[in-house]
């Protein structure tokens, strides 16, 4: 997503220019990421202003199929319905709000997963020193486990 915002930024600005609206010489607009952390999920915002995508084009931005638009090149792939199926797999959500004229926003979010679907790997009487034949209290050790029975 990161690299979509960047090449679409670029592309205003050669845009910019071939119309005479800027020059060379002026700065990029940022392309900004904003990373909010809580104890239900991580959640990611990408924002750019490198134009946005015209409403009808919208439709196309999903597609896994070949596309015919002025914005998009072979190039560039199949990257946003990639990193929306990648955003899927493991289990997040994938929004993206362009406005036309102005730049795109992009919305990723990822949940934490509560502690009773973590998958635990030792049971935890076995965590504890009274069952850990070293002095460092913990048996994770497969050889030590088969040695103190």
């Amino acid at each position: 997503m990161l690299k979509n915002s960047a090449v679409a930024t670029l592309r205003q600005r050669h845009s910019l220019i071939a119309q005479g609206k800027a020059t060379p010489t002026s700065p990029l607009p940022p392309v900004k990421v904003i990373v909010a952390v809580s104890d239900e999920a991580v959640q990611l915002k990408l924002v750019d202003e490198a134009g946005g995508i015209r409403r009808s084009s919208l439709t196309n931005v999903w597609s896994y199929r070949s596309l015919d638009s002025a914005w998009w090149k072979p190039i560039d792939g199949l990257s946003l319905p990639m990193a929306r199926l990648y955003a899927q797999y493991l289990g997040g959500t994938l929004d993206l709000v362009p406005l036309e004229g102005w730049g795109s926003d992009c919305y990723v979010t990822f949940n934490k997963p509560p502690h009773a679907n973590v998958e635990q790997i030792l049971p935890t009487d076995l965590l504890t020193d009274d069952h850990a034949p070293s002095s460092d209290g913990l048996l994770l050790d497969a050889q030590a486990r088969r040695g103190s029975r």
